[in-house]
């Protein structure tokens, strides 16, 4: 999950081999959920929405770095344009 959290899980349990004896997908989910939460204390949904938002998390961090540095807008607004921004960029 860690690896690909935008997959389904019912799709990772089948990649990992987990619950293919049992008749179902919500059985094998049922299984695995139930040895997930005894061993780690928090159930595979929970899990899957951690691992989303820490993927999500590196994609912005990494979006961030990479993006070209911006001089940062200083200076008062001309009065004309005082009404129309907060920000400006200090006259050449």
């Amino acid at each position: 999950m860690s690896q690909e959290p935008g997959e389904e899980i019912s799709a990772q349990l089948k990649k990992c081999g987990l619950g293919l004896e049992l008749n179902s997908d919500f059985e094998a989910f049922y299984v695995t959920n139930e040895k997930f939460v005894q061993s780690f204390g928090i159930d595979l949904v929970e899990y899957h929405q951690q691992c989303c938002l820490a993927e999500m998390a590196r994609l912005q961090r990494d979006r961030q770095q990479s993006a070209p540095s911006i001089d940062p807008l200083e200076g008062q607004p001309s009065p004309a344009n005082q009404l129309l921004t907060r920000f400006h960029r200090p006259a050449s």
